[in-house]
């Protein structure tokens, strides 16, 4: 049986003084159950003025208790805890004195119920362990103070939990892509390029574009350059693995290659390069590489490098627009991260046979599959639909089903 993926849900509530509402929470497999409440009333302070904000959670973790001390359940929670990060992420509350603007009081009280019977109560938060796997038995019970200050009032209450949705691995070899690549795109113009003026324009074939609901052209505009006499070769996609070139990602990472040649289109002419309309160079013949590395921030995307010769050899041959040449890379980089976001949406779907939650994505340099070019394997790791009764997900052509929101009545 594959561990089960933990989700996170929230919603907003509206409650009155004295008001005791009960609400049904999701069926769950063993793990920890964690459910926080922050006071989200929005209060104008008499005479205008900014609004006072809600206090984050925290506090003392009694019913009534005040203080900046870690509440237990917070000091319960390791390290190495599923909810360990969630935990961390709640702040102790400030006693008073401090130069913010003063904090709304908690004064709704929570009790989570198991079977009937209540197993913890708090004011901000609780932690549980859920034993039994399909258990469809829990539900929070939730009551405003009689004397309230604020009525009605607004709360916002999130839960994670151990769902009852698989994690689930799927390997995609990298000399999938490249045989994939070598039979259908490469050496068929469906994506080529061009450097005129101070554009640099990618066009996509339009019916390929339209099959997979992107743009057929993108452009970027290169301030302060003018180019003339560039041909921009046939494009060619690659698959490959290199050392992380990212300050914010570590290990050796898989990536995409497009690369091109930039030649002369007048091969009698000199390719040109004009600089702030004052330095003009002529050029040789380079590469160009563009490099995307799959990412999971938010489900599949892809972060990006674009390396030039040409751009090299500007830098070393003249140092006054070093920094110049430098903010054209960044604005490249940054226009193909965008892309990269594009991408990602497609892709996933080719990779997993359906559009699944992406949870993680790792490279093994090791293959699961015969692999003729030796490029090892993408490893994603996602969740998949609720099992019964077999550990293999059924086939789908949609996105899982997400469990119900919290609270659910």
């Amino acid at each position: 049986m594959p561990d089960t993926a933990y989700r996170k849900n929230s919603a907003g509530i509206i409650i009155s003084a004295s008001e005791v509402r009960t609400y049904r929470l999701p069926r769950m497999s063993p793990g920890e159950l964690v459910v926080h409440a922050r006071n989200a009333t929005i209060v104008l302070p008499p005479g205008g003025g900014m609004p006072i904000p809600p206090r984050p959670p925290g506090g003392s973790g009694q019913p009534g208790g005040g203080g900046g001390g870690m509440s237990p359940v917070h000091r319960a929670a390791s390290g190495n805890s599923p909810v360990a990060l969630l935990l961390a992420q709640a702040k102790p509350t400030d006693p008073g004195g401090g130069s913010g603007p003063p904090q709304l009081a908690s004064e709704l009280t929570m009790d989570l119920l198991h079977g009937g019977q209540v197993v913890g109560s708090n004011l901000d938060s609780i932690l549980a362990q859920t034993p039994s796997e399909g258990d469809d038995t829990w539900e929070l019970r939730v009551s405003l103070d009689p004397a309230a200050a604020t009525t009605p009032a607004r709360y916002e209450i999130s839960v994670q939990y151990p769902s009852m949705l698989p994690l689930l691995t799927r390997r995609v070899p990298l000399s999938y892509l490249q045989y994939g690549f070598n039979e259908n795109w490469n050496g068929r113009n469906y994506l080529f390029a061009t450097l005129e003026g101070s554009g640099f324009t990618l066009q996509i074939d339009r019916q390929v574009a339209t099959y997979y609901m992107l743009q057929d052209t993108y452009t970027t505009d290169l301030p302060y350059l003018s180019f003339s006499n560039f041909e921009i070769g046939p494009l060619t996609l690659r698959c490959g693995s290199m050392a992380s070139p990212f300050s914010f990602r570590s290990g050796t990472l898989a990536y995409i290659e497009a690369a091109v040649h930039v030649g002369r289109r007048d091969p009698a002419q000199p390719m040109n390069v004009e600089v702030l309309t004052v330095t003009s160079i002529d050029v040789d013949p380079f590469d160009i590489t563009i490099r995307f590395f799959p990412d999971t921030l938010n489900d599949l995307t892809f972060d990006s490098t674009f390396d030039a010769t040409l751009l090299d050899r500007l830098r070393h041959d003249h140092p006054a627009i070093a920094d110049r040449v430098d903010g054209w890379h960044d604005e490249v980089v940054r226009r193909l991260d965008l892309l990269g976001t594009q991408i990602g949406p497609v892709l996933q779907p080719w990779f997993l046979g359906a559009d699944y939650e992406v949870r993680d994505l790792t490279f093994d340099p090791v293959s699961s599959q015969p692999d003729a070019f030796g490029l090892g394997d993408i490893v994603i790791s996602y969740v998949g639909l609720a099992l019964v009764g077999d550990s293999t997900p059924p086939a789908t052509t949609a996105r899982p089903p997400s469990p119900a929101r919290i609270p659910h009545c």
